[in-house]
């Protein structure tokens, strides 16, 4: 987790490799700890900084994933 935050600056100039790394950060900063409050924080911070297209198709994958499991 630290050697993301320290590296995040030296990240690929690439916008999506950015986002990436980002939303693996925060994940694993929601996650890892096991507090599920602050994992829910974590999450919600972290899609504040989301395009709103990469958010859309988050949403159309987990709404066809969820339709498909019922």
């Amino acid at each position: 987790m630290v050697v993301a935050q320290v590296g995040f600056p030296f990240a690929p100039a690439g916008r999506r490799p950015k986002n990436v790394l980002m939303g693996a950060e925060h994940l694993a900063v929601a996650v890892a700890p096991g507090l599920p409050f602050h994992s829910s924080a974590m999450l919600a911070a972290g899609a504040v900084f989301r395009p709103a297209a990469a958010l859309s198709a988050v949403e159309r994958v987990l709404t066809v994933r969820w339709r498909k499991s019922r």
